[in-house]
C-alpha cells in the first residue's frame, strides 16, 4: 500500500511539473509578444595613443575581462570577434533574449580601432542606449589597456 501511495504522489508531482513547464513556455511566448526581437548594428571607432605591441592578444584579454566570449581571430586583418549569448534561464523563465557579436579591428594606420557591434534581442537588450553603454565600457577598457 505504501508503494502505491508513493507512485500516485510521483505521478501527481510529474504532472504538476509538466504543467508548470508548459505554463513557463506559454509565459515565454507572451513575453516575446510583449517585446518583439529587434536587431541593432552599431559601428564606431577610436584612436589609440600609440601603436599596440600585441593588438590581438591584448584585445582578447580586454574582451574576456568584460565576460565576452572569444569567437575568432583573423591575424591577417588584425581583427578579433567576440560573442555573448544571453542566459538560457532568463530566456525560458522571463522571455529575455540577448545575442551580441562584437568585431574589433585594428586599421592599417596601426592606431585606429574599428568596432562593429551587433545586438539581437528583446526588451532593452538591443536598444541603442544599451548598445552605446556596452560599447563605451569596451572602449574604456581598451583605452586603459593600451595607454
Amino acid at each position: 500500500m505504501n508503494l502505491h501511495i508513493r507512485l500516485v504522489a510521483l505521478t501527481i508531482g510529474l504532472t504538476a511539473m509538466s504543467s508548470t513547464l508548459t505554463g513557463c513556455g506559454a509565459a515565454m511566448g507572451i513575453a516575446h509578444l510583449a517585446s518583439p526581437t529587434r536587431e541593432n548594428v552599431t559601428e564606431d571607432q577610436m584612436v589609440l595613443p600609440k601603436r599596440p605591441g600585441n593588438f590581438i592578444d591584448d584585445t582578447i584579454a580586454v574582451g574576456e575581462s568584460l565576460d565576452y566570449r572569444l569567437s575568432g581571430t583573423n591575424r591577417s586583418d588584425n581583427s578579433v570577434r567576440f560573442g555573448v549569448n544571453g542566459s538560457m534561464l532568463k530566456g525560458v523563465f522571463l522571455g529575455v533574449t540577448k545575442n551580441i557579436s562584437l568585431t574589433v579591428t585594428l586599421q592599417g594606420d596601426g592606431r585606429t580601432v574599428k568596432f562593429q557591434y551587433v545586438a539581437v534581442g528583446n526588451w532593452s537588450t538591443a536598444k541603442q542606449e544599451t548598445v552605446d553603454k556596452e560599447l563605451a565600457e569596451f572602449k574604456a577598457a581598451m583605452t586603459d589597456k593600451f595607454n
